[in-house]
């Protein structure tokens, strides 16, 4: 573009804001952005950034229900494990009182090891030369956010069952998102052990 600078002198280039003509008057440069344009460019701004906020939000409650999950999954393996350990080493009767409660008797030395399933926990209890009575023994708590948990003895394996259910809150109902739920199953064999239902 071609724009004056006084009396015939001209300069190639951008126009400024405000130029002035061949008779020396000053005039108001057409180039720059009109309110209606500044309005539409910072409601696409607007509207991109939203969009940003929203798979953000999105992304992070995915990531902590995916760290939810991975978190009870980990209680509930560690627990199966420990069972299924004490189960493994009986060489005593493994007495299935109920389906939450199971004593075995670990060794010749009349030691057991108790679990019980008791306010969305598991507890376990060593004690000698009897089993654990449900109150008044040394229990202790060692897996969390558990919402069930059942023993039984598995019909054609002759193992005992043991199933494990984990909420992140197990006193509300199971919600992908906002209480994600993990489930564990196993079967245990004992060396020595007969399983009493």
């Amino acid at each position: 573009m071609v724009y004056g600078l006084g009396k015939n002198k001209y300069k190639t280039g951008p126009a400024p804001l405000e130029t002035i003509d061949q008779s020396g008057r000053i005039i108001k440069s057409l180039s720059g952005f009109t309110l209606i344009e500044l309005i539409i460019a910072v409601s696409m701004v607007g509207m991109i950034i939203l969009a940003i906020v929203a798979v953000d939000a999105f992304s992070r409650k995915m990531l902590g229900s995916s760290n939810d999950s991975s978190k009870l999954q980990s209680t509930v393996s560690s627990a199966i494990l420990l069972i299924s350990k004490d189960v493994s080493a009986a060489s005593g009767n493994i007495t299935i009182q109920n389906s939450t409660v199971i004593d075995i008797r670990s060794d010749d030395n009349d030691n057991w090891v108790s679990y019980q399933f008791n306010n969305n926990t598991i507890q376990r209890c060593l004690k000698t030369p009897i089993a654990c009575s449900a109150s008044g023994d040394p229990w202790t708590s060692f897996a969390y956010s558990i919402s069930n948990l059942t023993f039984k003895k598995d019909a054609e394996s002759g193992g005992m069952q043991v199933a494990i259910t984990a909420r992140k809150n197990p006193s509300r109902p199971f919600d992908s998102n906002s209480n994600p739920e993990v489930s564990a199953e196993s079967v245990a064999y004992s060396r020595g052990a007969r399983i009493k239902p």
